[in-house]
């Protein structure tokens, strides 16, 4: 990451700072970042949103609705909707990604 205080973005986050702060982050804060993950009840992975939603959803009840599907993306010049697969159609995630990957997702 090229831009001033971004590197570390989500140490930072887990930690309860501004992404942007310029902030060195020492061990004793990685190290409570990592604890703070561990203690997540869920985390998805952008990388895979599809199965994410509905594995959230397979973990924690509930239906997906059809809006939870819906990203935003950008062609560099504007931001454009695409509509993203329900869950039980389309590719499949490796299941080294999950702990727990239900068949049905």
């Amino acid at each position: 990451v090229r831009y001033p205080g971004i590197p570390n973005c989500q140490t930072k986050m887990l930690l309860g700072e501004y992404c942007g702060l310029d902030l060195n982050i020492t061990q004793a804060m990685f190290e409570e970042a990592q604890r703070r993950v561990n203690r997540l009840a869920f985390v998805g992975l952008t990388d895979a949103f599809n199965a994410s939603v509905c594995l959230f959803h397979h973990q924690f009840g509930g239906v997906p609705e059809p809006y939870m599907f819906t990203t935003h993306t950008r062609d560099g010049k504007s931001l454009q909707k695409r509509k993203q697969l329900q869950c039980g159609i389309g590719e499949r995630v490796p299941s080294s990604y999950w702990k727990q990957l239900p068949d049905d997702v």
